[in-house]
């Protein structure tokens, strides 16, 4: 596989026209590429972008589990 330096030196070398092809070209790769599609497309798009300012248990899990892992301690 050619470097992109490589690709892009080959690319100087075209003609006007073709490079403005070449432009388009890559252009409709990248507004195409990795946009979920379908019916829930709009919100597979946010997934991941969400933060909240409350912590839950499992941003305090130590919290949470120190119970249940704490050694026993010996019955009298």
């Amino acid at each position: 596989m050619r470097s992109v330096d490589e690709l892009l030196a080959e690319a100087r070398h075209l003609s006007p026209r073709d490079q403005r092809q070449l432009r388009r070209k890559l252009a409709s790769l990248k507004a195409s590429g990795g946009k979920p599609e379908g019916p829930y497309a709009s919100l597979l798009a946010l997934a991941g972008t969400g933060h909240t300012d409350f912590p839950d248990a499992s941003t305090r899990k130590g919290k949470h589990l120190a119970v249940a892992y704490a050694p026993k301690r010996a019955r009298k």
